[in-house]
């Protein structure tokens, strides 16, 4: 299979630069000046363009670094060594050489865990809890055999699963929790998602997905798919939409899965009204190949007035 590394790359540099001036209220100046990158150049990947040849890898380490920076240090910490394996990971293609990251991850991890003399927010648990579940996850994805990989998948889900009544709460308190930490919390709930889903799929429940749909069931709920939607359109990453979409159609809220992969189609450019030709380069699968799209898919092509004007 082709790595897709470069569209992912475009992506990752759109989303981090919007992060920086819509959720941390910068200017395309300040960022330049922040990142050391040129405000054309973040003008132009602002808008979509690309990044060009320029290495913009450092776009994300500024944006944890503006998004998560605790008195204690711990989220910031946790999420540049999830830039750097995921840095790692697609940049050469293969989950395996994120491994060579992982014992660095794994001993900063302990640290934290271990020490009672630091004083930690909300945002610092969810970071190591969100850092042991990727640490997981890339093992599961570095992993050939499938005791090994059902292994790896269990320890990611029992990472980031139980968190995810704090995460709903964060998104159920609207405005008085700021969009980075509701950006990590939604992350590892797609996470826990994608982790349930390999469960299933690994112990043979494929076309029941008994553990794909309690995760589902539990964040596809109307404060988190309102600020999905949102966080989404403002960072223009239609993977967020998508995954929350595919989240919502295996429990059969067809609705709310139809109106996410409404926005995702949108955010790149296509026609709501023809779903099936959908095909952009960072999804796995067709949608016309999924099942579980099938009755939104429906829903989009008799709704000829989708996207809503903010998508348009």
């Amino acid at each position: 299979m082709s790595c897709s590394f470069g569209v992912h790359r475009e992506l990752d540099a759109r989303a981090s630069v919007l992060a920086l001036t819509e959720f941390a209220g910068m200017t395309l100046e300040d960022v330049a000046e922040e990142v050391g990158i040129s405000r054309p150049t973040l003008s132009r990947i602002k808008s979509g363009q690309g990044a060009g040849r320029q290495d913009i890898s450092g776009l994300g380490a500024d944006v944890i670094r503006q998004l998560f920076a605790t008195d204690s240090g711990v989220a910031e910490a946790c999420q540049l060594l999830e830039h750097d394996m995921r840095i790692a990971s697609f940049g050469h293609c293969d989950a395996a050489t994120a491994l060579r990251l992982i014992p660095l991850a794994e001993d900063r991890l302990r640290v934290f865990s271990e020490s009672g003399e630091i004083s930690m927010e909300a945002v610092d648990h969810l970071a190591l809890a969100s850092l042991e579940g990727q640490i997981a996850l890339y093992k599961a994805r570095a992993t050939e055999s499938d005791r090994g990989r059902l292994e790896h998948f269990r320890a990611a889900f029992q990472a980031l699963f139980p968190q995810s009544d704090l995460i709903v709460r964060l998104f159920v308190l609207e405005d008085t929790v700021c969009d980075g930490d509701k950006l990590l919390g939604l992350r590892m709930l797609l996470n826990a998602f994608f982790a349930a889903w390999e469960l299933d799929e690994l112990e043979g429940n494929s076309q029941d997905l008994p553990w794909a749909k309690s995760v589902a069931e539990k964040f596809v709920v109307p404060s988190v798919l309102r600020k999905t939607r949102s966080i989404a359109l403002k960072t223009q990453d239609p993977r967020l939409a998508y995954q929350m979409a595919e989240a919502a159609a295996v429990i059969g809220k067809v609705y709310a899965a139809a109106d996410h992969l409404a926005a995702a189609i949108a955010m790149t450019g296509d026609d709501t009204t023809d779903p099936l030709v959908w095909n952009p380069a960072w999804l796995p699968t067709p949608i016309a190949q999924e099942a579980h799209f099938e009755e939104p898919i429906k829903l989009l092509m008799k709704r000829p007035e989708w996207p809503p004007e903010d998508l348009k």
